[in-house]
Protein backbone atom coordinates (compact mmCIF):
# COMPACT_ATOMS: atom_id res chain seq x y z
CA UNK A 1 0.00 0.00 0.00
CA UNK A 2 1.31 3.22 -1.02
CA UNK A 3 2.01 5.96 1.73
CA UNK A 4 1.09 8.67 -0.17
CA UNK A 5 -1.34 9.58 -2.93
CA UNK A 6 -0.83 12.24 -5.70
CA UNK A 7 -3.69 14.80 -6.36
CA UNK A 8 -3.90 16.45 -9.57
CA UNK A 9 -6.55 19.34 -9.82
CA UNK A 10 -6.75 20.13 -13.64
CA UNK A 11 -7.94 22.96 -15.53
CA UNK A 12 -10.39 20.51 -18.24
CA UNK A 13 -10.02 16.98 -18.44
CA UNK A 14 -8.77 14.90 -15.90
CA UNK A 15 -9.81 11.41 -17.58
CA UNK A 16 -8.00 12.23 -20.89
CA UNK A 17 -4.92 13.77 -19.10
CA UNK A 18 -4.93 10.06 -17.28
CA UNK A 19 -5.22 8.06 -19.88
CA UNK A 20 -2.15 10.41 -21.35
CA UNK A 21 0.06 9.38 -18.59
CA UNK A 22 -1.03 5.88 -18.75
CA UNK A 23 0.04 5.99 -22.29
CA UNK A 24 3.01 7.45 -22.12
CA UNK A 25 4.94 6.21 -18.66
CA UNK A 26 5.49 2.70 -18.15
CA UNK A 27 4.09 1.27 -15.34
CA UNK A 28 0.70 3.24 -15.67
CA UNK A 29 -2.90 2.80 -15.78
CA UNK A 30 -5.72 4.21 -15.34
CA UNK A 31 -8.02 2.90 -12.60
CA UNK A 32 -11.47 3.52 -11.61
CA UNK A 33 -13.22 7.03 -12.82
CA UNK A 34 -16.15 8.24 -10.83
CA UNK A 35 -18.86 10.06 -11.88
CA UNK A 36 -21.78 12.62 -11.18
CA UNK A 37 -25.19 9.83 -10.50
CA UNK A 38 -27.27 12.99 -11.10
CA UNK A 39 -27.02 16.16 -11.84
CA UNK A 40 -25.75 18.90 -9.14
CA UNK A 41 -25.40 22.63 -8.49
CA UNK A 42 -22.19 22.81 -10.55
CA UNK A 43 -22.46 20.11 -13.07
CA UNK A 44 -24.55 17.30 -14.55
CA UNK A 45 -25.17 13.52 -14.27
CA UNK A 46 -22.12 11.83 -15.52
CA UNK A 47 -19.63 14.33 -15.08
CA UNK A 48 -16.04 13.08 -13.84
CA UNK A 49 -15.86 14.30 -10.55
CA UNK A 50 -12.24 12.12 -9.81
CA UNK A 51 -10.31 10.04 -11.51
CA UNK A 52 -7.49 7.17 -9.98
CA UNK A 53 -5.09 6.38 -11.95
CA UNK A 54 -0.95 5.51 -11.51
CA UNK A 55 1.89 7.18 -13.37
CA UNK A 56 5.13 4.84 -13.12
CA UNK A 57 4.04 3.02 -10.47
CA UNK A 58 3.01 6.05 -7.95
CA UNK A 59 -0.75 6.39 -7.10
CA UNK A 60 -2.76 9.57 -8.37
CA UNK A 61 -5.97 11.16 -8.02
CA UNK A 62 -7.21 13.85 -10.66
CA UNK A 63 -9.72 16.34 -10.33
CA UNK A 64 -11.49 17.76 -12.50
CA UNK A 65 -12.67 21.81 -12.65
CA UNK A 66 -15.11 22.35 -9.77
CA UNK A 67 -16.55 26.23 -9.70
CA UNK A 68 -17.98 25.07 -6.39
CA UNK A 69 -15.26 24.19 -4.46
CA UNK A 70 -13.94 26.76 -2.02
CA UNK A 71 -9.72 25.64 -2.08
CA UNK A 72 -7.67 28.29 -2.93
CA UNK A 73 -4.20 29.07 -1.91
CA UNK A 74 -3.68 31.18 0.70
CA UNK A 75 -0.84 34.04 1.37
CA UNK A 76 -0.11 36.40 4.27
CA UNK A 77 -1.37 39.08 1.63
CA UNK A 78 -4.55 37.36 0.86
CA UNK A 79 -7.64 36.84 3.19
CA UNK A 80 -8.63 32.85 4.03
CA UNK A 81 -12.07 32.41 5.03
Amino acid sequence: MAKNTICLWYDKDAEAAAHLYAETFPNSAVGGVHRAPSDYPSGKEGDVLTVEFTVAGLPCIGLPPNKSCGARPCSKSSRCP
